[in-house]
C-alpha cells in the first residue's frame, strides 16, 4: 500500500576493554568509592588481564545452614546459620583477604539501539528503543534496605518472609540480625552483584496531520497534533530502581556500575502538543 511507510535502524556498540598493563612494581589498584568504601573496603580492583572497574571481593556460594554446616566448613569469623558462606578459593581451610576473587564486570559486552519509523496515511508513529548487555551492577542500595543494624527502620517490605530461617534456607537475604560481621555485612561480597542488562523504550511519539487542503483555506502550511511518551517500559532482571546508573563522580573512571542511590532517570513522562507551520 503506497500509503503506509515503515523504516527500521539500530546501532550496536561492543565493548573490550581489559587493561593491559600497570606502571612498573604495581600489581593492581584498589578501587574505593566516595560512598560505601568506607564502610566495607573496596568494590573494585584494577589489574592486568581484567577489565576497568572490575568488582572485587568474596563469593557467596550459599548460607550456613546450621551449626554442624559451621564447624565442617572452612574457618570464617562471623560464620553463624543464616550468613554468608564464603568460597575458600585458595583451598587452605580458612576464609581471609587471600580468598577475594572477581566478583562482576560492571562494563557490558554491548549497548545497543533501534528506531522504529511508520506512517500511513496522515498518521505517523516513531518509538527509539535502548538496551544494554552483559553489565554487573553492584546494588549497593540494599546494604541500607536489608541490614537493620545498618540503618534500623527503614528496610525491604518483604525482609520478613524472604530472609533466613531454619525452614527458609535458600532465600533472597540473609538471616534478620542486629550486629554485623565479616559473614554478614562488613565486606563486598558477591550477593551485592546482580544482572545490568536491560532493555529500555525511551520514547514513542504518535502524531496525526491535518490534510494540507483544508489548512491552506486558513493560511497554515502544516498542522500536526502529537502524543509523546518517554521511558515507557524497561525490561530487566535488576531489582533495584533504575539499571542505567549515572556515575556518581566524573573524577574516577575505575568505580561505575555502582548503584550508590543515585536519583534514577527511568520516570516516565508524557507530553501533547502540536507542531505548526505556517
Amino acid at each position: 500500500n503506497r500509503d503506509f511507510h515503515f523504516d527500521v535502524t539500530a546501532t550496536i556498540t561492543a565493548y573490550t576493554n581489559k587493561i593491559v598493563s600497570l606502571p612498573p612494581g604495581v600489581q593492581y589498584y584498589d578501587g574505593f568509592t566516595n560512598a560505601g568504601s568506607n564502610r566495607i573496603g573496596a568494590f573494585t580492583r584494577v589489574a592486568p588481564g581484567h577489565a576497568v572497574g572490575e568488582f572485587f571481593g568474596y563469593q557467596v556460594i550459599g548460607y550456613f545452614k546450621d551449626s554442624t554446616d559451621v564447624n565442617k566448613s572452612p574457618t570464617q569469623s562471623g560464620a553463624a546459620p543464616g550468613n554468608f558462606k564464603y568460597a575458600d578459593i585458595n583451598h587452605d581451610g580458612k576464609i581471609d583477604a587471600n580468598d577475594r576473587t572477581w566478583i562482576g564486570n560492571p562494563n557490558p559486552k554491548f549497548t545497543y539501539g533501534f528506531n522504529l519509523a511508520a506512517s500511513y496515511k496522515n498518521f505517523d508513529f516513531s518509538a527509539f528503543f535502548y538496551g544494554s548487555y552483559g553489565a554487573k551492577i553492584f546494588n549497593y542500595v540494599k546494604y541500607w534496605t536489608v541490614f537493620p543494624e545498618i540503618f534500623e527502620g527503614n528496610v525491604q517490605k518483604d525482609l520478613i518472609q524472604n530472609s533466613w530461617s531454619p525452614t527458609n534456607l535458600n532465600p533472597k537475604y540473609p538471616q534478620i540480625s542486629n550486629t554485623g560481621s565479616f559473614s554478614s555485612t562488613n565486606v563486598p561480597n558477591s550477593w551485592y552483584v546482580e544482572p545490568g542488562s536491560y532493555l529500555r523504550l525511551k520514547s514513542l511519539n504518535i502524531g496525526y496531520t491535518i490534510s494540507p487542503a483544508i489548512l491552506k483555506r486558513v493560511g497554515i502550511d502544516k498542522f500536526r497534533i502529537f502524543v509523546q511518551g518517554a521511558n515507557l517500559f524497561t525490561i530487566t532482571k535488576y531489582t533495584g530502581l533504575d539499571p542505567e546508573l549515572s556515575g556518581s563522580n566524573l573524577q574516577d573512571q575505575t568505580n561505575f556500575g555502582i548503584d550508590l542511590g543515585n536519583y534514577p532517570a527511568n520516570q516516565k513522562n508524557y507530553n501533547v502538543g502540536v507542531d505548526v507551520t505556517f
